[in-house]
């Protein structure tokens, strides 16, 4: 055989090798995988998308009525800000996979 060849045997190898390694999870669906981590639908979760659908539709029918974009309260991005800070709290000792 030829150097390449050899060469294209190795690496096809090694690729097979690293796709048996990938624990890849199937999906459980659009909703149920951005609202659960590994221990199920979690609250913080549930939480950040809330916000985020609530506030998308304040946007949306603020600039389709009102044609502006729309002012938030600093009282509501406050609590929208320690929502996130407790997202991203919860986070980092989450262990994906």
């Amino acid at each position: 055989m030829s150097e390449k060849t050899v060469r294209l045997n190795q690496i096809t190898n090694e690729i097979k090798s690293l796709n048996s390694t990938v624990n890849s999870v199937p999906s459980e669906g659009f909703f149920t995988d951005i609202l659960s981590d590994a221990n199920g639908i979690s609250f913080y979760r549930f939480q950040i998308a809330a916000w985020t659908v609530v506030l998308g539709i304040i946007f949306i029918s603020s600039v389709l009525n009102v044609l502006t974009m729309p002012e938030f309260p600093k009282e509501l991005l406050a609590l929208m800000g320690i929502s996130s800070g407790t997202y991203i709290g919860f986070k980092f000792p989450e262990k994906l996979g």
